[in-house]
């Protein structure tokens, strides 16, 4: 009974499940079409192309215009060789606004974490938030991450310390890079 946020990729064959999040009453937000990050960072224009295709593609498969975005290595990555204000213009424009995490499961890399540590990452992380958004990937490959969320999901519904909520439009951003224009 607990709702998440899931930002999701362009992927083939996985309209049900795109489908599943909006009747679930999860977050459906967006990631990138291609998340090809040479592409995607090489050209405000292509930034944006990329953004278009990928609220498109949502929206031809549920009927839901998507709001929420997280850049593809977070707002702080380092791809940018233009300023990042204009990507953040360009999420504007769109009427998008973007979140990053302050909590990490470190599954993201290529070495396989078990699911214990993937767990004790997850909980060591929100201990020391007031309001912690947690970075998890779903992956083909991130078996552990999957075997790790009941876990995650006893410890932390096992009393009243936590409240898990979905990012809404209503949620307080957690961003690495803020953008002067807010």
């Amino acid at each position: 009974d607990v709702k998440a946020t899931f930002f999701v990729l362009a992927k083939d064959g996985f309209d049900e499940e795109y489908k599943r999040i909006v009747e679930e009453g999860h977050t459906l937000a967006l990631h990138s079409y291609s998340h090809k990050y040479s592409k995607i960072y090489a050209t405000p224009t292509l930034f944006r192309e990329d953004v278009r295709l990928i609220q498109d593609y949502v929206k031809d498969r549920t009927g839901q215009k998507s709001v929420i975005y997280r850049f593809p290595g977070g707002s702080s990555n380092t791809l940018v060789d233009f300023d990042k204000e204009e990507l953040f213009a360009i999420l504007r424009e769109e009427g998008l606004s973007y979140f990053d995490w302050n909590v990490t499961s470190q599954d993201a890399g290529s070495v396989k974490l078990s699911p214990q540590k993937i767990y004790q990452n997850v909980i060591s992380g929100v201990s020391e938030k007031e309001n912690g958004i947690v970075l998890m990937h779903d992956a083909a490959d991130k078996h552990t991450t999957v075997e790790a969320l009941p876990l995650l999901l006893d410890e932390l519904t096992s009393d009243d310390t936590h409240v898990l909520l979905p990012i809404t439009e209503g949620t307080q951003p957690v961003r690495h890079v803020v953008s002067s224009y807010e």
